[in-house]
């Protein structure tokens, strides 16, 4: 659907951004670390320098100064990585976000239109539920009343048909009928 190619797209997009920007991020990190290592090292050698030979006291303090610069521009620059990819992060969440709610208020909009296109058949077919509902029971109480009209017509003609005759006998034991022929030795 659209909002599905509409999400992976952003997906992807904020994917590759931050596999970008986090590259970048551990790239400045690494030569972070590298440069206050250097510093720290010119600082050693800058308080190891022996005072009484000023020219290696000049060279440490030289190499000092220069790395603390260094140092220091790429202190910004990490700092600055690091704000970038926070303000990113926030932006390329709330725009995820963004998307998802549009992909749901869409979906939500597609699923309202088409049962509103159903209404009118649904309501059809509760209408037609509703008469075969009716119709099945009016159905069932004329079978039981033609039921009962032909068991009548049956025990009537049973009953005048054999019961009159002398050579049947009729017990009647509960609901149930018996019936036995006479015998001339009864």
């Amino acid at each position: 659907s659209v909002s599905h190619s509409t999400r992976n797209y952003r997906r992807q997009i904020f994917v590759s951004v931050c596999v970008r920007d986090v590259r970048k991020f551990k790239e400045t990190k690494k030569h972070f670390d590298r440069v206050r290592e250097d510093m720290e090292i010119a600082q050693v050698k800058n308080a190891q320098a022996p005072r009484n030979k000023p020219h290696e006291v000049e060279e440490a303090t030289s190499s000092l100064s220069i790395t603390r610069k260094c140092f220091r521009h790429l202190a910004l620059d990490y700092v600055l990585q690091i704000n970038v990819l926070q303000a990113k992060k926030k932006f390329e969440i709330l725009d995820a976000m963004l998307s998802f709610m549009n992909a749901q208020y869409s979906l939500f909009q597609q699923g309202y239109n088409l049962l509103d296109e159903l209404d009118p058949y649904m309501k059809k077919l509760a209408a037609d539920l509703d008469q075969l509902v009716i119709d099945s029971a009016m159905e069932k109480r004329e079978m039981e009343h033609k039921h009962a009209t032909i068991q009548q017509r049956v025990s009537f003609c049973f009953k005048s048909l054999f019961l009159s005759k002398p050579w049947i006998i009729c017990k009647s034991k509960a609901s149930a009928l018996n019936f036995s022929f006479k015998t001339s030795c009864q």
